[in-house]
């Protein structure tokens, strides 16, 4: 069973959701990644390892904001409709290799108007 954390932060300009999720190796896990098409449009999203300055790091997948345009391997999945603005990673067999930092990022029109969301992955090791 997977436990999660969360830490919301906000400035006037950018703004970033922090999440942890233990996961049981073999185990499957959803890391969630939404935003309002409604309110912003359709945007270009990334999962990557980690959050870089303008875009993700280390890219896992991307979207030109109508479909996903780049995928790195079939060991992630998605789960969502990109043009409502849901681009949630699935990882179906969590191996102790997935452990670590994950990040979704929305490229929202405007300087530092980005929306982040940023997992740390602990895999545990199964019985």
């Amino acid at each position: 069973m997977a436990r999660e954390g969360l830490l919301v932060t906000a400035t006037a300009a950018a703004w970033l959701v922090v999440k942890a999720e233990t996961v049981m190796e073999g185990d499957s896990v959803l890391l969630s990644c939404r935003y309002s098409v409604k309110q912003y449009g359709l945007s270009q999203m990334c999962w990557g390892r980690s959050c870089g300055t303008f875009w993700c790091n280390g890219i896992v997948a991307q979207t030109d904001g109508s479909g996903i345009i780049s995928k790195v391997s079939d060991h992630y999945r998605f789960a969502g409709d990109v043009l409502a603005g849901e681009m949630d990673l699935h990882i179906p067999k969590v191996t102790l290799m997935d452990s670590g930092l994950y990040c979704c990022r929305v490229d929202i029109d405007g300087y530092f108007n980005d929306k982040k969301v940023s997992y740390t992955l602990s895999v545990v090791k199964g019985k």
